[in-house]
């Protein structure tokens, strides 16, 4: 998201019956860079349009699937309306195929995203409405980021609980993530993918989120350097299996023994793509090299 010029958007309708789906989109719009913006929620279509009636929405982000009135429904009043029907409306789902994402465009959808939602994956549908083309900043297409988002998810959900958001894949280091690394004293890991295609992964963590995560995978205060960094290499071998696990369902998967070490991340390389997830309030950075990429 780097260099991306920000779209004006002061007024932001998120519909989503559940309160927590709610929270992640706006957040989502936050990290997207839409910061000062002012959010309604509502919980169905209903609510979506007695709000719409009365207040000017700059954009409509809506489930799908919603009681009352789903976001079919909504979509089909905005844009049979003389008076709404210029406000753009995404529309995310988690039933998302190509005939439905033709059906909801053909009323009026301005896109079509799939859940889970994803800073980068927003901020590139709104860079892009009304137009069919894509921004170059965008290197990573968006099966891979559904794939990254589910395993980190996953991972760092149930080691501590936090929620966790992608804030964006770059192609190569930034200097955004070199000073995020250079001013969080942290620990980096590197594992080796030997089977079933060769590739790297690559993880580094504040030192303050792997004692978190020490603590609630061990039940006890970490003692050494050395307890966290056998850590972060069981976090790593743990969330690189299952990124694989999610790419290639039914094939043997087979790594190295994880390298680890203290500072910034290891495998700073023209070979690999970098991402920036946000587990609670806490940054991290991963990276893996392009024979990982495609997503079979």
């Amino acid at each position: 998201m780097d260099n991306i010029e920000e779209i004006k958007l002061d007024q932001i309708l998120i519909v989503d019956d559940s309160a927590l789906a709610r929270k992640i989109i706006r957040r989502c719009f936050e990290i997207a860079g839409y910061r000062e913006a002012t959010f309604i929620q509502a919980g169905n279509g209903e609510a979506a349009l007695e709000i719409l009636r009365k207040v000017k929405i700059d954009i409509v982000i809506s489930d799908l699937n919603m009681p009352d009135m789903d976001g079919r429904k909504l979509l089909m009043h905005i844009k049979s309306s003389p008076k709404l029907n210029s406000v753009p409306v995404i529309v995310v789902t988690s039933l998302t195929n190509s005939s439905l994402e033709k059906e909801l465009m053909e009323k009026g959808a301005a896109k079509v995203l799939p859940k889970p939602i994803t800073p980068f994956i927003l901020k590139h549908a709104i860079d892009n409405i009304g137009n069919e083309g894509s921004y170059s900043g965008k290197e990573i297409d968006s099966g891979v980021e559904y794939i990254f988002s589910k395993a980190f998810s996953k991972t760092f959900e149930e080691m501590v609980f936090e929620e966790v958001v992608l804030e964006g894949f770059f192609k190569n280091i930034t200097t955004d993530l070199s000073k995020l690394m250079e001013e969080n004293p942290g620990f980096w890991a590197e594992i080796s993918l030997t089977a079933p295609e060769m590739g790297e992964f690559g993880l580094w963590v504040p030192g303050k989120l792997l004692g978190k995560i020490f603590e609630s995978t061990y039940g006890k205060i970490p003692e050494s350097e050395g307890n966290l960094k056998d850590c972060l290499g069981e976090v790593l071998n743990t969330l690189a299996g299952r990124i694989m696990a999610y790419k290639n369902q039914k094939k043997e998967i087979l790594f190295s023994l994880p390298k680890t070490g203290m500072g910034k991340i290891n495998s700073e390389s023209s070979n690999s793509f970098y991402g920036k997830f946000t587990v609670g309030d806490t940054k991290i950075v991963f990276s893996f090299s392009k024979e990982l990429y495609q997503v079979r």
